[in-house]
């Protein structure tokens, strides 16, 4: 196990325990910790030095990049502000997150665009779930890996196939179904398979899967791709053409963009350069949380961002100068959010800010 998986891997272990901690107090002294969620301060000027409080994150899976990150978001903004005390909880990913921050169960949740406007229009399985916007953390690019000897070329060769789509709600599967619906209107015409992303590499190298759904974060392969693509099995990585790209972003009524994906700088099977979908993964939160948690978390993380770096290197994408850009226009800005990138002068008058309810 490397050092990076190690540290994130004890770093969750750790979050873990501490959202048990604070659950409940054992030894029999008065709990003064605030119900999560709930800000013990109130009002006006807000000295974050002061400001005390709970907040709990649904990140997405064990050692997932978004977990990593997730992870050392809290843990940074906790070293920083003992008064405000964050906690790390573990999931399958944005759809489960969505239910998660309306069950009240969460306050941030590690989201991407795709979920978000299903739940801004109350769309199925969500229904409506009310959600701001914290920060951007990276973008998630998506390819289509196949065995080198299944004879599929293209992506119009996987209907009738066994593919991987990834759990459903998570990241990969709603991007997997944009490419396949939207795109080329293949979506039922295949065999959906839901495994986990890292569970995936196996089911192709086994013959079990065709096909598997895989992303890069920020150009950085996610772990499970950057195993299947160490050559263990020979590998062929689709692309999806310009116009079916174009199609996409026209049908869809989120954000996407369009991405190049360099081969052998980032994936030693890829040969050439591919063009892919690409959305932007952030941090939401929920409407009802005061104001003073989330400027006390937004100001301390940017003004240590840079600790980020040390957890990942997509830590380097978590910056105050680009936390806004790529957000989608439909999701407003918590205000507590909003104050702090005013303070900062990186505010971005093309979004709007939410109200405290």
């Amino acid at each position: 196990m490397n050092m990076k998986r190690l540290l994130a891997l004890l770093l969750a272990i750790a979050m873990i325990a501490a959202l048990t901690a604070c659950g409940g107090n054992t030894n029999g002294d008065a709990d003064n910790t605030p119900t999560p969620g709930q800000s013990v301060t109130a009002g006006g000027d807000i000295d974050v030095s002061k400001v005390e409080g709970t907040l709990r994150m649904t990140t997405t899976s064990l050692s997932s990049n978004g977990q990593i990150l997730g992870s050392a978001m809290c843990d940074i903004v906790n070293s920083h502000l003992p008064g405000l005390k964050n906690s790390v909880i573990i999931s399958a990913g944005s759809g489960e997150n969505a239910f998660l921050l309306a069950d009240k169960e969460a306050e941030l949740a590690i989201m991407t665009p795709d979920v978000s406007y299903q739940c801004l229009k109350g769309m199925d399985p969500y229904g409506e779930i009310e959600m701001y916007a914290v920060t951007k953390t990276f973008t998630n690019e998506t390819v289509f890996a196949v065995r080198a000897d299944s004879g599929i070329t293209r992506m119009e060769d996987l209907k009738g196939k066994t593919v991987a789509v990834g759990a459903v709600g998570s990241g990969p599967y709603e991007l997997a179904k944009a490419v396949l619906e939207a795109g080329y209107g293949i979506w039922d015409d295949i065999e959906k398979v839901n495994l986990a992303t890292g569970d995936s590499p196996d089911a192709l190298r086994d013959g079990v899967v065709d096909a598997m759904v895989a992303h890069l974060s920020s150009g950085y392969p996610a772990s499970y791709l950057s195993e299947l693509d160490s050559g263990t099995v020979d590998v062929v990585y689709l692309g999806i053409s310009e116009d079916v790209l174009t199609k996409i972003q026209s049908t869809l009524p989120f954000e996407i963009s369009v991405q190049e994906v360099e081969g052998e700088s980032r994936l030693n099977q890829l040969k050439g350069t591919i063009l892919c979908m690409s959305n932007t993964q952030y941090v939401a939160v929920r409407t009802d949380v005061p104001e003073d948690l989330v400027y006390a978390f937004t100001k301390t993380l940017m003004e240590n961002a840079a600790e980020l770096d040390a957890y990942h290197a997509l830590g380097t994408t978590i910056r105050p100068e680009t936390a806004l850009s790529g957000l989608d226009p439909n999701i407003p800005i918590h205000p507590g959010a909003a104050r702090y990138y005013k303070e900062a002068g990186v505010w971005d008058d093309s979004l709007t800010v939410g109200t405290i309810h």
